[in-house]
């Protein structure tokens, strides 16, 4: 039986600065360790491309080929991934609060393989997947919202300056 996980946080920074992070790999894996990405073919914004996510831990080397099923911008991604027999689906939805806040919202389902390390994901999923979940929503929450934060400041340094106004 698949396992089901889906959960949500509140993000301080407008729908459009979220979406232009989940929407882009590179950005979305950069700040996890020994993880590297890779377009395999296509576009990181086509429906059909596929990419690959390498992970190095603990003395073994993960690979995730994943692929964009459904891509709806500004608001929906979803993307089957297949690792070591485990193929999952997610989805990664964006949904605007108000003019500087959004929703981001992860929902997932895991058909669980048969390899060694798909049998220990899947007893790691089953103790610690809720809080892995929220601790990754954590992680991109902040990652946006400093994402914002630089874009703010980069457009008020390139606003003109009291004295410069004539």
């Amino acid at each position: 039986m698949p396992t089901r996980l889906a959960d949500s946080i509140v993000i301080e920074a407008p729908a459009e600065v979220a979406w232009a992070f989940v929407s882009d790999p590179p950005r979305l894996y950069a700040s996890r360790p020994n993880t590297t990405v890779r377009l395999l073919n296509g576009a990181f914004d086509t429906a059909g491309s596929r990419y690959l996510v390498t992970t190095r831990a603990a003395g073994q080397v993960l690979d995730a080929t994943h692929e964009i099923v459904r891509i709806e911008a500004p608001r929906l991604l979803e993307t089957r991934t297949t690792s070591q027999g485990t193929v999952s689906i997610s989805f990664l939805q964006v949904e605007p609060i108000r003019d500087d806040a959004c929703v981001l919202i992860m929902q997932g389902q895991i058909d669980w393989g048969g390899s060694f390390m798909a049998v220990v994901s899947r007893v790691f999923t089953g103790v610690f997947g809720r809080r892995t979940m929220a601790a990754e929503l954590e992680r991109m929450k902040g990652a946006i919202e400093e994402d914002a934060r630089n874009r703010a400041a980069a457009l008020a340094d390139r606003a003109p300056h009291l004295a410069e106004e004539g």
